[in-house]
């Protein structure tokens, strides 16, 4: 899914953790273990996130290795891909880059030897944890919580590609980080979002925090608010849909291990 933000990308926090931090964020986790259901029956013959897309650069490119490179482009040293089981040999494949015995085949293509050692140097980055059954989002999440560690992270769906239209060219994530590191708790990147969509979506209310742009401290939240948001309360005011760019703590892992207890999320 490639989506355009139509404005700098807008960022939510909870008002109740707010700190003052000077951490940076090292690390990023994509979950990339779906089977891609909705995508039938192209995902069964590749992967969703090896879906090809035209990149702003003009190249085509797996999802996955677009949004990668936007979190190396944010300042992230590490990236975790969370893989169904068998799956991070594919990933490994692409990230080598060009093997020996295809470099006659390109003779001559400068652009395509220059992509292949880029994928090269991607490749040192990235480590592959398995998501060993398919027991939902949280839970594939929740299955990088050693690799995490104590740090915080960038979390990144590997299905959904953004582009930013932020007046300094900042990807969607790099805003994220970025926020993440001024105001020190968990940020989540988020869009205006018309009403009649709201029950497709996570959907949060903000209200505008002092002294930042597009910035917003998080009053109300719902998973999926009913068809009628007035059934539940949803106050008529500013409305914001999740976007899958997410910054969070190690904390979030507590969270998840009560989810997972309970069954599949």
């Amino acid at each position: 899914m490639r989506n355009h933000c139509t404005r700098p990308h807008e960022t939510t926090i909870d008002e109740d953790t707010r700190e003052e931090t000077t951490i940076k964020v090292r690390k990023a986790v994509i979950t990339a273990a779906g089977r891609g259901a909705r995508q039938y029956p192209a995902s069964s013959t590749v992967q969703k996130e090896m879906f090809p897309l035209v990149d702003v650069d003009g190249l085509t490119k797996p999802t996955a290795q677009i949004i990668a490179e936007e979190a190396l482009a944010a300042g992230i040293e590490q990236v975790c891909i969370v893989t169904a089981p068998g799956d991070a040999e594919m990933y490994q494949r692409h990230f080598r880059g060009l093997s020996d015995d295809l470099l006659p085949a390109f003779r001559g293509k400068e652009w395509a030897l220059r992509e292949s050692e880029q994928l090269a140097r991607m490749n040192e980055a990235l480590s592959y944890v398995t998501q060993s059954s398919p027991e939902g989002y949280g839970h594939a999440v929740y299955t990088a919580r050693e690799w995490v560690g104590d740090e915080p992270f960038l979390l990144l769906l590997g299905d959904h590609v953004y582009v930013s239209s932020h007046p300094e060219r900042k990807h969607c994530a790099q805003q994220v980080v970025e926020v993440f590191e001024r105001v020190g708790q968990p940020v989540s990147s988020v869009k205006r979002t018309p009403e009649r969509m709201l029950h497709l979506f996570g959907t949060v209310q903000g209200e505008p925090l002092p002294g930042e742009r597009d910035v917003y401290c998080v009053t109300w939240r719902s998973f999926r608010p009913p068809h009628d948001p007035t059934e539940c309360g949803v106050p008529s005011s500013l409305k914001l849909s999740h976007q899958s760019r997410y910054g969070d703590d190690g904390p979030v892992f507590s969270d998840l291990t009560v989810a997972t207890e309970r069954g599949p999320s």
